[in-house]
């Protein structure tokens, strides 16, 4: 039977209720009625999670990913969400966070397997009407681009706030920030003059730890199990299909800013620049402070692109680009088909997947023949 407990306290109200889903185990645990939003939390498949949804609401939902905490949590509240979350609500998203089923360290499979759940957990019961959106925070940008890379019709974009990318070269980055002294750190990572020895010290007591999170996980060094390094790394996962947006701070002494332009070079192999943008910050300027304007001009992106038989429409730089599902495979995997000329077109009553639809239909009959 459903409960209303009325808490004490002058601005929160707790509803106690139980949802019936599709999903085994979903359960509402609670709903926080506060100043500007509506709180759930609730359980699914085992995995703990959080959503607040603002009042009033532009229908999109945020769906945020941090490093794995250093202990088991429950309550996926974190520090990092309620400091976070706050910006996201002021400007009309919603905000969900999962405790990554109890995952800690680098707990790449329990991340992406429990936000993966309860993203869809909530996309099927939430009334969610606009894009759903990846916002991942230093490893947690790993997590989150890997989403966004195996889960295009889920998710519609990501925000990759200075993640690792690269499982082997970030662990050999680690492994040797462990193995030099004071000193060669500074020089290794070129760290401003008035860095105190103690912040150096800091950074180097990160590495071990670091070193154990990333064989917790696979299971042994790059050298013995170099498959599950690989398996967990973007760059082997990059052709994208939803547009992805980087933020880096070029003195981010836990994740080189190489991993983000090794990813980028890779994207650009496989014909993906047209969706994926960086932005690297110069020296002593945190990534953080780029996120509001960032995200906006992620979901203006998501917003343009278009869709036609499974194939993506991107507009970029006044060009535009047809990209095909990650399935089909014997064709060119980007394809600039024209310029973008809203005035010409409008006066056609075209929209730019109009214009878009010649070329797709006649790749498409290729194939057929």
């Amino acid at each position: 039977m459903n409960k209303l407990i009325k808490a004490k306290t002058t601005s929160v109200t707790i509803v106690a209720v139980l949802m019936i889903s599709a999903f085994v185990g979903a359960q509402l645990v609670a709903t926080v009625k506060a100043a500007g939003y509506t709180e759930y939390l609730g359980t699914v498949d085992g995995v703990n999670f959080v959503l607040r949804i603002p009042d009033p609401w532009s229908g999109i939902l945020v769906v945020m990913m941090t490093p794995g905490p250093s202990a088991p949590i429950l309550d996926a509240r974190t520090t990092a969400y309620n400091m976070t979350s706050t910006g996201f609500l002021i400007n009309g998203y919603a905000i969900a966070a999962s405790n990554y089923g109890g995952g800690v360290g680098y707990c790449f499979s329990k991340a992406v397997n429990s936000t993966y759940t309860m993203t869809k957990y909530i996309v099927e019961n939430y009334h969610i009407t606009g894009k759903v959106l990846l916002a991942g925070f230093s490893m947690g940008g790993n997590f989150a681009l890997f989403l966004g890379e195996k889960y295009p019709d889920l998710y519609d974009g990501v925000l990759d706030v200075g993640g690792s990318k690269d499982a082997k070269s970030h662990y050999a980055f680690y492994d040797t920030i462990a193995n030099l002294t004071i000193l060669e750190i500074r020089s290794y990572l070129n760290l401003p003059s008035n860095t105190t020895d103690a912040a150096v010290q800091s950074i180097k007591n990160e590495a071990p730890r670091s070193l154990i999170a990333y064989q917790n996980e696979t299971g042994g060094t790059p050298q013995q199990v170099p498959t599950a390094y690989e398996d967990r790394s973007n760059p082997y996962h990059a052709n994208i299909t939803i547009p992805v947006i980087t933020i880096h701070s070029s003195s981010d002494t836990s994740v080189p800013v190489s991993q983000t332009t090794m990813y980028q070079a890779v994207v650009a192999s496989l014909g993906r620049s047209s969706l994926y943008r960086v932005y690297i910050t110069p020296p002593g300027v945190s990534a953080n402070a780029q996120v509001p304007i960032r995200f906006v001009e992620l979901v203006t992106w998501a917003n343009q692109i278009g869709e036609y038989r499974g194939w993506k429409v991107v507009p970029s730089d006044g060009r535009i680009y047809i990209i095909p599902p990650q399935n089909l495979t014997g064709i060119l995997c980007c394809q600039q088909i024209g310029t973008w000329d809203a005035e010409y077109y409008g006066k056609l009553g075209w929209t730019m997947v109009d214009a878009a639809k010649p070329a797709i239909d006649s790749a498409m009959n290729s194939l057929i023949r």
